[in-house]
């Protein structure tokens, strides 16, 4: 769903994570780590915040789709 990349890309940059929409049909999200400086602890704080953003973007859907139902 394209409102919903989009949204969850949003969220990541305001988290601090920069991602890219790439593609159409499936609309994709890709990253690009600086592969050379990246660290391990660096990767499990992206993933925390990419966890914490498909959250976030899952409750607002589903409270918007609340509100529109009734």
């Amino acid at each position: 769903d394209k409102d919903k990349t989009l949204k969850f890309v949003h969220q990541l940059y305001e988290d601090g994570v920069i991602a890219f929409v790439a593609g159409v049909k499936p609309m994709r999200v890709r990253f690009l780590p600086p592969i050379a400086a990246i660290t391990e602890d660096d990767i499990d704080k992206i993933v925390a915040i990419i966890v914490q953003a498909l959250e976030k973007v899952s409750r607002d859907t589903n409270k918007a789709m609340e509100v529109s139902s009734k």
